[in-house]
């Protein structure tokens, strides 16, 4: 499909629980420090996709959409000239001049705000389907979908909602965010991406979830959440547990990130134990959340977020699969939701789309995440801690034989830790040759004419248990 390869990393299983979130690591200066410079490279790269988006839906814009888009950029621009200006101003400009200048700034971005987030933050597409026997027999899930940065939620309402509930035959929960201009909601972004704190949008999401959560009637939760909505689904995710009983958000949560742009997605494991016959230990088993994460390369806010929890940032807990699409040389820039969908079914077709290619298994992300953890429970200190230090070794059984480090205390962690590895070592071979849509819980929610079969034309893989990633393994 337009030369888009897709890739798989599988989730995070860290049984030496050796991963600790971000936030708990270093103090939020810290952080903020460090992050600067991950989001001030990304800002172009954001710029150029949003530019570049609405060039190539400029045929198919409504008028209100066009007028949204305009008030946008407008509050976006004068924004910016009060951020550039407003200390020159304060430094070289009497008291008589200055204030006068900010309050009409603020004045004038505050009433094209109002007008920008003149309709509801929340709303319901229903799919218009009319009902059958076959539906009504169906599990019923509640789905929600949570909108990011994007130029213009009128198309959202119009086009997107109307779709995926198409798609999925189910009403969809669109919660979408108030709206800032484009240097705030940046500003907002960084953040929130280093602190964490309440918004609207969260608010309103932990009640819908939470509220679904617990009713017997509903089968489950499936939440939809594109770039910056992940801030505020990370933020509910750990509250959820604070909250309700990890079981019940294990069998009834899923969760499904479409360039998802926070720092990490934290949750304190479900830890079941089983006995093992090696050695007489017991072998720990950890459950974490159904979250699946699809990113373009070259999308800007994975860039940030998912790709580098994943991928450079190992010693954060950043949970959930991650299916990679495409390269990051790639043009035009694709971060739409539309975008997402639209290569993940196009027209409906989970088999058409990327989806239909065979993953390439990326097996060294997924080893070097479950080393790292494996590296700092042996250590019991965190890899961005150890200054000067020898590096002890990358492989489990190297890990394993240190544990005459703290005299053999934590001898099970380690050895939980080396069967971790060695567990996602044989699944990753397990799943060499697998199709994007195989084994997949969103592809096989598709409804309508594509819908994927269990197996009865072998067009997807018989389930055999639920894997702690939401994956169905042999």
């Amino acid at each position: 499909m337009d030369g888009i390869s897709l890739s798989f990393t599988l989730p995070l299983r860290d049984s030496a629980l050796g991963t600790t979130p971000l936030t708990h690591q270093r103090p939020a200066l810290h952080l903020l420090k460090k992050d600067a410079c991950h989001v001030a490279t990304a800002v172009p790269q954001m710029l150029s996709a949003i530019v570049g988006s609405v060039w190539r839906q400029r045929t198919s814009l409504s008028w209100r959409e066009n007028r949204e888009i305009l008030i946008y950029v407008l509050v976006s621009a004068i924004e910016v000239q009060l951020l550039v200006l407003i200390l020159p101003l304060w430094l070289f400009t009497p008291g008589i001049v200055c204030v006068p200048w900010v309050c009409l700034h603020v004045m004038l971005i505050w009433l094209l705000l109002r007008r920008l987030n003149g309709t509801e933050q929340v709303f319901t597409s229903a799919t218009g389907a009319p009902s059958t026997e076959e539906a009504e027999t169906e599990e019923d899930f509640f789905w929600i979908v949570i909108g990011g940065i994007d130029v213009t939620h009128e198309r959202i309402r119009r086009t997107t909602l109307p779709n995926l509930a198409k798609l999925f035959g189910r009403d969809m929960h669109a919660v979408l965010p108030y709206r800032l201009g484009l240097p705030f909601e940046i500003i907002l972004l960084y953040i929130r991406r280093n602190i964490q704190f309440s918004t609207s949008t969260s608010t309103i999401l932990y009640d819908l979830i939470r509220v679904n959560l617990l009713r017997q009637k509903t089968s489950g939760v499936r939440v939809l959440v594109h770039n910056t909505g992940a801030l505020d689904m990370a933020l509910v995710l750990s509250r959820l547990y604070a909250d309700l009983p990890g079981t019940k958000i294990l069998k009834k949560l899923e969760v499904f990130t479409f360039g998802a742009a926070s720092a990490e997605m934290t949750a304190p494991p479900e830890i079941a134990a089983q006995d093992d016959n090696l050695e007489g230990n017991r072998r720990r088993n950890l459950w974490y959340p159904n979250v699946t994460h699809f990113a373009f390369e070259n999308d800007p806010f994975p860039g940030i977020g998912v790709y580098l929890g994943i991928r450079q940032r190992l010693e954060g807990r950043f949970i959930g699969s991650l299916f990679s699409m495409g390269r990051s040389d790639i043009r035009p820039r694709r971060w739409t939701l539309d975008d997402y969908i639209d290569t993940l079914f196009p027209n409906g077709d989970p088999r058409a789309g990327i989806l239909g290619q065979t993953c390439k298994i990326n097996r060294e992300a997924s080893e070097m995440r479950e080393l790292a953890a494996l590296v700092q429970s042996v250590n019991d200190v965190q890899l961005r801690m150890r200054k000067g230090s020898k590096r002890l070794s990358w492989t489990a059984l190297g890990a394993v034989a240190n544990k005459a480090l703290d005299g053999g205390r934590s001898r099970d962690d380690h050895l939980a830790g080396a069967f971790s590895l060695d567990e996602v070592r044989r699944r990753g071979k397990a799943l060499q040759g697998m199709r994007g849509f195989e084994n997949n819980t969103l592809a096989a929610a598709v409804r309508g004419p594509h819908r994927l079969l269990p197996d009865g034309d072998g067009n997807s893989r018989e389930y055999h248990g639920r894997d702690y990633s939401g994956l169905t393994l042999k």
